[in-house]
């Protein structure tokens, strides 16, 4: 392992945790064969989810992260480890990333593509415009690029990658574009259900409630310059293979 990693100048990591331990522990594991390679700066792909006991509205870079499951708990170990290991590690709090090959968007898709109308109008009602903190993997991908290519010291830090900026980043048209791409007419829906109503629900299933009206700051990753993907265009797309996708696999 050693000899693969001395000679280089950058490492990205994109490991993701299962909550079992078994990143940490592996990480820890290495934590001097990455001392030792000479490495200067890990990108370390982390997640927004890191938040999901925070109560706050707003969140920024400089929100203590609130881990709620061994998953999230897991993510903040191993950001810790890959900071003692590195002299400078950029964190990447990733959102829900989008694209081909994910999983993301795709349960929607296949509702989309065979549920009633009732069920459809009923999730719309429920949900309504609540964000749901997208990113592309087109817009990960560049910042990861960027980021390794950038030979400035941009020192250890935090930053979030969403596309919570756009306004478009939200449950009814995530919904409009997957409707479209299924060539399905949705009915048309007034008023959306009470956000009591949502909460009430999401503690039932045992979810965190918190979030529904959450918004991520993109003010530190404009000031670093890093690439912003049209969201709606990649959306679209990605709403247009799904259903490619979907539509192969019925046949």
């Amino acid at each position: 392992m050693l000899s693969a990693l001395r000679g280089h100048d950058v490492l990205v990591n994109l490991l993701r945790p299962d909550g079992s331990g078994w990143y940490r522990g592996a990480m820890e594991s290495l934590k001097s064969v990455f001392r030792e390679s000479g490495i200067y700066r890990c990108i370390h792909a982390s997640s927004i989810d890191v938040y999901a006991g925070v109560k706050d509205h707003f969140i920024d870079e400089s929100t203590n992260p609130q881990p709620l499951s061994p998953y999230e708990t897991e993510h903040i170990e191993v950001e810790s480890v890959i900071r003692a290991s590195f002299p400078e590690t950029i964190v990447l709090r990733l959102g829900a990333v989008f694209g081909r090959g994910g999983r993301n968007l795709v349960s929607l898709a296949e509702e989309m593509s065979q549920a009633p109308q009732w069920k459809i109008a009923l999730r719309r009602s429920l949900y309504g415009t609540r964000r749901m903190h997208l990113v592309s993997v087109e817009t990960v991908a560049r910042t990861l690029v960027q980021l390794s290519l950038d030979q400035k010291r941009l020192g250890p830090q935090v930053v979030l990658v969403t596309d919570d900026h756009d306004p478009k980043n939200n449950f009814a048209f995530v919904q409009d574009s997957l409707a479209a791409a299924f060539h399905r007419d949705l009915p048309k829906i007034g008023a959306t259900a009470p956000r009591s109503l949502l909460r009430l629900l999401l503690r039932m299933r045992g979810l965190p409630d918190r979030n529904i009206d959450r918004r991520f700051s993109h003010r530190k990753a404009s000031e670093l310059g890093l690439p912003s993907e049209a969201f709606a265009d990649r959306l679209e797309q990605y709403a247009q293979h799904l259903a490619g996708e979907i539509g192969r696999r019925a046949e």
